[in-house]
């Protein structure tokens, strides 16, 4: 004989509409019932067993079979099994009870119990069904707070995002416009300087033909300043100038188009204008490095018309893009020999053309390529597989925005891990008439 301080028999009364408790909820408790080590039961209104885990089996002696549906009389001596019914009564009037018993099981072994009984009315199956309901609402107000949380951290990296963009463009056009100013005095004045300079070289090839016998120290200073030489090379120094005049125009042009990135209005563009005014911001990084060759930009352009599209956004997706496909072939490079790295001949190849009445474009890059696990997660705000510091996780998201939800179109990729990766846009070549079909979003 022996003392178990905490074992729960808990009787059950009937369903006050005299229906028994709904599947789910017997599985319910069935399912909490084995999960206690100590000996539970659960009895009918009629005193019999309907639930019993399986520590209470153990300290009967009986197989669960065998006690569902039986009372305390098919399995204990009748003095004891009177007590056990009176106890359950007592139980069904207080709502519960508390009490030592002793309980001699069938295989003649004696316990010495501490029991506490507590009625199941349909009030308390009630009251856990609309905790659980309770819980389940909490549950999805939680994972929509999640979801707002989310969406306001995602739209505020947008804005701040944008307020940078738009900082950046309006920096962007006040250089260009002071560079423009000099630049424009130097280009504009470089053709004259070369008509002059020609008219006097002329004048000079004049007097050495007609004065052929000149003084003593104009020899001197010919011979000093080696004439010949200048009237050979000044021409060609003031071609250079005027190609380096032409090139910083070219440079301050670039510069304004892709300050655009401020205007709010949505305008006719040259597409190319834009994907090549972004090229030349980033021509520093397709230059030889260190650690890396030049990266060729091959550029196949097809006959766009003019497009509608609001210009600055589309030129922040072809930054991000471009950006993406050099620092692929970086981080490809960085894992390369030397030798390795020459005969790689890593490019990014720029595609354009109309299908379907849409523009697309193609950029692909020879860079390492992305996992296929990791293709639909590419354009999640703040996803990024770069390493830490390289990326804020934003550019592609801001980037599939722009042109899904402002241009109603499209932007996917396709990549395999070792072969390099292709983004490609596409747009409509007509926004108004999206626009008045109703599926233009902004």
């Amino acid at each position: 004989m022996f003392r178990q301080p905490h074992d729960f028999f808990h009787p059950v009364s009937p369903l006050t509409d005299g229906r028994q408790a709904r599947p789910d909820t017997e599985a319910f408790l069935i399912a909490i019932l084995e999960a206690i080590p100590d000996p539970l039961f659960i009895k009918d209104q009629h005193h019999r067993w309907i639930t019993v885990n399986d520590a209470f089996c153990e300290l009967v002696g009986q197989a669960r079979e065998n006690l569902l549906g039986k009372t305390d009389y098919d399995f204990f001596p009748k003095s004891q099994a009177d007590r056990f019914w009176q106890q359950d009564e007592l139980a069904f009037q207080q709502g519960k009870t508390e009490q030592e018993e002793e309980l001699t099981n069938t295989q003649g072994l004696t316990h010495i119990l501490l029991t506490k009984k507590t009625v199941l009315t349909q009030v308390a199956l009630q009251q856990s069904a609309e905790y659980r309901e309770l819980a389940a609402r909490e549950a999805r107000k939680s994972q929509e707070l999640q979801e707002t949380l989310q969406q306001l951290r995602q739209t505020q990296t947008n804005l701040v995002q944008a307020e940078k963009m738009s900082s950046l463009g309006q920096m962007v056009a006040g250089v260009a416009h002071e560079i423009n100013n000099p630049v424009s005095f130097i280009y504009g004045n470089v053709e004259h300087c070369r008509d002059y300079v020609s008219d006097l070289l002329r004048l000079v090839k004049l007097y050495q033909k007609y004065c052929p016998q000149s003084q003593p120290e104009i020899e001197e200073l010919i011979q000093e300043i080696d004439l010949d030489f200048i009237i050979e090379d000044l021409p060609q120094l003031l071609n250079s100038m005027q190609v380096g005049a032409e090139r910083i125009r070219d440079i301050v042009k670039c510069l304004r188009t892709f300050s655009r990135l401020d205007e709010a209005e949505m305008k006719a563009v040259n597409l190319h204008e834009n994907i090549d005014s972004t090229l030349r911001i980033l021509e520093h990084r397709l230059k030889p490095q260190p650690h890396h060759p030049p990266i060729q930009i091959i550029r196949d352009y097809g006959n766009l018309p003019l497009v509608e599209c609001y210009a600055g956004q589309l030129n922040q997706v072809f930054m991000n893009l471009l950006v993406n496909a050099i620092d692929a072939i970086e981080e490809k490079q960085h894992s390369l020999t030397l030798e390795d790295r020459q005969k790689a001949k890593d490019h990014i190849n720029i595609i354009t053309g109309i299908d379907n009445n849409q523009v697309k474009i193609c950029i692909t890059d020879t860079g390492l390529g992305i996992k296929e696990e990791n293709i639909s997660r590419i354009f999640d705000p703040f996803y990024t597989t770069k390493p830490i510091g390289k990326g804020t996780g934003m550019g592609l998201a801001i980037s599939y925005q722009i042109v899904v939800e402002k241009h109603c179109g499209k932007l996917y990729c396709d990549s395999k891990l070792g072969s390099g990766t292709q983004f490609v846009i596409e747009i409509p070549i007509d926004q108004h008439q999206e626009t008045t079909s109703g599926r233009f979003q902004t």
